[in-house]
């Protein structure tokens, strides 16, 4: 399940708590959930109680329009391409999480950098030539 942190608000007056109201989240087959936070990145919760956080990559923002579909869409692509099953889920998610966030923040950043959501929709080396370099100016400042 994907939320964003404008569909979790209203859950917060219920639950008084962000992650009590993730929690709230996990019903029926729902074992994952991704939770953005737009510029801010993102997180996972998985129904076993793991939690993992991206805090994302900082861009000049042209048009957000389209950039959470990138993100669940870049996320969406790098998990399918773990050979996932509803046996290993949790597992590859555990063990991939830094992987599956950079590469759906990434794909969300770089669409929100660029006016209008078709034009903007990242290609898979797009998004790694970007991480490669935002990354590498991150480590520089550190």
């Amino acid at each position: 399940m994907k939320q964003s942190h404008n569909n979790i608000r209203p859950l917060f007056i219920t639950h008084n708590k962000e992650k009590e109201a993730i929690k709230s989240l996990f019903v029926g087959n729902v074992i994952v959930v991704v939770y953005t936070k737009g510029s801010d990145g993102a997180n996972i919760y998985l129904k076993n109680g793991e939690e993992y956080e991206d805090k994302g990559f900082k861009v000049i923002v042209s048009d957000t329009t389209g950039a959470g579909d990138a993100f669940i869409g870049g996320f969406l692509s790098e998990l399918v391409s773990l050979e996932i099953s509803n046996e290993n889920l949790c597992e590859r998610v555990s063990e991939n999480h830094q992987r599956l966030l950079t590469f759906a923040n990434a794909s969300g950043a770089l669409t929100a950098s660029v006016k209008g959501a078709i034009q903007a929709a990242p290609g898979k080396r797009h998004v790694l030539n970007f991480i490669s370099t935002q990354r590498a100016k991150t480590r520089v400042k550190e």
